[in-house]
């Protein structure tokens, strides 16, 4: 008490919602109440949250499952027993998949294509066929480069056919703009104005 100059009437000197003692344990400061909004291990929760949950000030991840506790809090996982193996949702992704994936454990389908997320290959992304051109295990709504043909979408004005890119030549009267460019048309490939 004489150390920090809390007052020993008050568990909570600076009345910001953490005990005196626990600052001291967690070297945050008594005298301080701003260090109660703090989030000292940058896990998304606060300290003074942290306290009350009876999670770790200074451990990002209290119950060593492999999820911030802000994650874990958010979807009202278990915060202080691992659950990072089970699967809340039985969309056959565990919570830990789930965390890293980015998508709801609470959530079969994020997308709501139909699809549980385990066995979606785009879960981010409605797609419903499941479409997966090159055979590489994303699907064509979310692969940048469904055809292989490393030509990104966007640029790439066909995405399922590995021949028409902007790194292709025009193939004359083939029907197809091969080149992905406007100002060469397939019926006037010398641009004269006549086919």
């Amino acid at each position: 008490v004489m150390k920090y100059k809390t007052n020993p009437t008050n568990p909570d000197t600076d009345g910001d919602g953490i005990d005196d003692n626990d600052e001291i344990i967690y070297l945050l400061n008594p005298l301080d109440p701003s260090d109660a909004n703090q989030d000292t291990d940058n896990d998304g929760l606060a300290n003074v949250l942290e306290f009350q949950l009876g999670t770790h000030y200074k451990k990002g991840d209290t119950d060593d499952d492999g999820m911030p506790d802000g994650w874990e809090y958010k979807y009202g996982l278990k915060l202080l027993e691992k659950d990072g193996n089970e699967d809340i949702d039985s969309d056959g992704l565990t919570n830990l998949q789930e965390y890293h994936e980015d998508l709801d454990p609470k959530n079969p389908d994020a997308d709501g294509d139909s699809v549980l997320d385990g066995k979606d290959n785009c879960p981010h992304h409605p797609n419903t066929d499941q479409s997966d051109v090159n055979g590489d295990g994303f699907g064509d709504a979310c692969d940048m480069d469904a055809d292989s043909d490393e030509y990104i979408k966007g640029p790439d004005c066909d995405d399922t056919n590995p021949k028409i890119n902007q790194g292709q030549k025009e193939i004359p009267y083939d029907g197809l703009d091969n080149d992905c460019l406007p100002q060469t048309p397939d019926d006037d490939i010398d641009q004269d104005g006549y086919n």
